[in-house]
């Protein structure tokens, strides 16, 4: 696997874009198509490019790629939504997780819909401590959302908020300002979509594109890149977090979407503070999907 880190050539944005790569599903992708990786381990890997930037920079300021419901790695054809693990989509420079749990037993659990995904939060918040214990210049974006909230049991928020307490250890980032990334180096930074508790930056007040119904790629297109363009040019203290996923009849080409946000990038049409070259993580997230393609 190759590593590299920013070079001293790329400047720094002005504003924030979080860019999740392509969920695909369902479907087999045409060959010689350039905007996903169907392979267990990524081809390249940048575990430390965060680490060459200020510590004034606030995260608001940075581009972060990311990964759709990113422990989505069980469930057959229908439901799957990654191939890389948790570890391998660190290792290749992912920093926004997007993690859907379910309360059963006392205990949160990851979910995607009704499938369980063989995993934990608290085994979740471990691997990632683990992997920024290793490389502290780092930080990671977490999304915590309950999954399928309309059949809510009682005590989520309560236990959340308990895990974590408990699992965070002070390497948590559980207010609502947005923090430096002096601030956030070695620390899960906690998005939390809950109605009530407020456990870390609130969601919903995110600037979102989540445009997840595709039936037409020009228009899944068009939202993703009225909103890239946004995000370069609006409120540099408001995060945009703008989804290249989706699901629907436009479902194979739908994985053109993060392949054309690349080349925006290295046209310098958006955010040019992370180096999309042809062996960067940033590049290789948002040209290579970590999704799976079946029959």
């Amino acid at each position: 696997m190759r590593c590299c880190r920013p070079s001293s050539r790329h400047r720094f944005s002005s504003r924030q874009l979080l860019v999740v790569p392509a969920w695909c599903r369902g479907a087999r992708a045409p060959r010689g198509m350039d905007a996903f990786d169907c392979t267990p381990q990524p081809a390249a890997c940048c575990p430390d490019w965060m680490a060459g930037l200020p510590d004034a920079l606030p995260l608001s300021r940075l581009s972060i790629p990311g990964t759709h419901d990113s422990l989505s790695l069980f469930g057959g054809r229908r439901l799957r939504c990654q191939s890389w693990g948790l570890e391998a989509q660190l290792a290749a420079g992912v920093r926004f997780l997007d993690v859907r749990c379910k309360l059963e037993r006392g205990e949160l659990r990851v979910y995607h819909l009704c499938t369980f995904q063989r995993a934990s939060l608290r085994g979740v918040l471990r691997r990632t401590l683990r992997f920024l214990r290793a490389h502290p210049g780092e930080a990671v974006l977490m999304r915590i959302k309950e999954e399928l909230p309309f059949f809510s049991r009682p005590g989520f928020a309560a236990r959340l908020q308990r895990c974590l307490l408990e699992e965070g250890r002070g390497r948590l980032w559980c207010r609502e300002e947005v923090p430096t990334l002096g601030q956030a180096r070695g620390k899960i930074v906690v998005l939390e979509a809950l109605e009530q508790a407020v456990l870390g930056i609130p969601y919903e007040q995110l600037s979102i594109s989540d445009a997840w119904n595709v039936l037409s790629l020009e228009r899944k297109w068009a939202r993703a890149r009225r909103h890239l363009e946004a995000a370069a040019s609006g409120d540099p203290a408001k995060m945009h977090l703008t989804f290249c996923s989706g699901n629907g009849l436009a479902l194979v080409w739908v994985c053109e979407v993060p392949s054309r946000a690349a080349g925006m990038g290295r046209r310098g049409k958006i955010l040019p503070c992370l180096p999309l070259g042809p062996v960067s993580p940033p590049g290789c997230a948002l040209r290579h999907s970590p999704c799976p393609f079946h029959e």
